[in-house]
């Protein structure tokens, strides 16, 4: 929607002053204006819809000329289809997905104003990202102008909604910042030049009093996002075309049957129904945290070795746990009655499996001690 905000080269705090001057500037019809803010529209995206009627639609067709508007969003659609920007309402397969891609995009915002970091481009370079788009398979063998290391931080903000701007140093957008790279380089980063927006959200994360059940499904939403861009996880262009490729009525001729059809939309409509899980689409990720946990968790919590890997690898953590100087067999046993008992450290082990679930090392909010294994390939556990 905001492609078109005059934003200057060099990204400063008068930028939503701008971009809010801009928006008074700009033409729209005030009466759908006024009709949408009294229906409780989002100002911003009611000055966007008034600001589309103010012209006449590319195209009618006659025989649709009437309609009921209580039950059909025809003429609505007729002005939506005609706008051709480079951001549109697109949704998702799946609510996993959408869900994703909002907290994706939510993050990144954040990011965008905490960092004090900017990736505008020209607009030459906007529209020649959006003809390479269009290919087949573009995520996986394309490259896209994209700009990086135009602002860098010494130090993430020391919260998530503001931060030290001293901390950050914000460069001229020159040309020699932009570059083309990957879907995969510009989401997961690019060896010693560029991090990557993912882990910028993680690091962005880390700065953030998140409790482990949001830091565990936004971990899910991240690395979803991480793997598809990847490649690990198919898009759901390539899953369709590898689905017809591989149905036994499609004869590679170009011609798909309508059983192929069927079959298509009806694993499509249950897996968006829920009804049905697709690995090869989706991997292995869930929404909620609870579903992540595995029925061998109260074994895990009892183990043997529990105590004295928690205090090993996370020892900032635990340090509530009645430990004496030395560690024998009588102090393991309190230990794990311990940790069935305390509501405290049922959140303790949340982080313990959030860090073996998503393979990652997680330590929780406010805490100053990092795991011992952190650094290691893959989930040291």
């Amino acid at each position: 929607m905001f492609e078109y905000l005059p934003f200057p080269g060099k990204y400063h705090d008068d930028v939503q002053r701008e971009a809010v001057l801009f928006l008074r500037r700009s033409p729209y019809d005030e009466g759908i204006f006024k009709q949408l803010l009294d229906g409780e529209i989002d100002e911003h995206l009611a000055k966007h819809i008034a600001h589309m009627f103010i012209r006449d639609p590319l195209q009618v067709f006659r025989e649709r000329i009437e309609q009921d508007d209580t039950k059909s969003s025809e003429h609505f659609e007729t002005i939506q289809s005609s706008n051709w920007m480079n951001m549109r309402f697109k949704v998702q397969l799946t609510d996993f997905e959408n869900a994703a891609y909002c907290c994706f995009v939510v993050l990144l915002t954040r990011v965008i104003l905490s960092y004090r970091s900017t990736y505008l481009l020209p607009i030459s370079m906007v529209n020649e990202n959006m003809k390479r788009a269009q290919k087949r398979d573009a995520v996986l063998e394309q490259k896209f102008f994209f700009r990086k290391g135009v602002a860098t931080c010494r130090h993430p903000p020391d919260e998530a909604g503001g931060g030290d701007s001293a901390a950050c140093t914000v460069g001229n957008a020159k040309s020699e910042d932009i570059e083309e790279m990957t879907i995969n380089e510009i989401v997961n980063g690019r060896e010693k030049e560029w991090p990557g927006l993912v882990p910028m959200l993680k690091q962005f994360l880390d700065s953030a009093d998140v409790d482990v059940d949001t830091r565990c499904t936004i971990s899910q939403y991240l690395n979803f996002i991480s793997q598809r861009a990847s490649g690990q996880i198919p898009t759901l262009a390539n899953w369709t075309r590898e689905f017809v490729q591989n149905h036994t009525a499609y004869k590679k001729d170009s011609r798909v049957p309508d059983e192929t059809i069927y079959d298509l939309l009806s694993l499509m409509s249950d897996i968006s129904s829920g009804q049905k899980h697709c690995p090869r689409l989706l991997g292995s990720f869930r929404s909620k945290t609870d579903q992540l946990i595995p029925s061998a968790a109260p074994d895990f919590l009892m183990g043997q070795k529990v105590g004295k890997q928690l205090n090993y690898t996370h020892k900032g953590m635990f340090e509530y746990l009645p430990f004496p100087g030395k560690y024998h067999d009588d102090v393991q046993r309190e230990a794990v009655l311990f940790l069935r008992r305390s509501p405290v450290s049922k959140t303790a082990m949340k982080w313990l499996l959030l860090c073996a679930l998503t393979k990652e090392c997680i330590a929780p909010p406010g805490s100053t001690v990092v795991c011992m294994k952190k650094g290691v390939s893959g989930c040291h556990r």
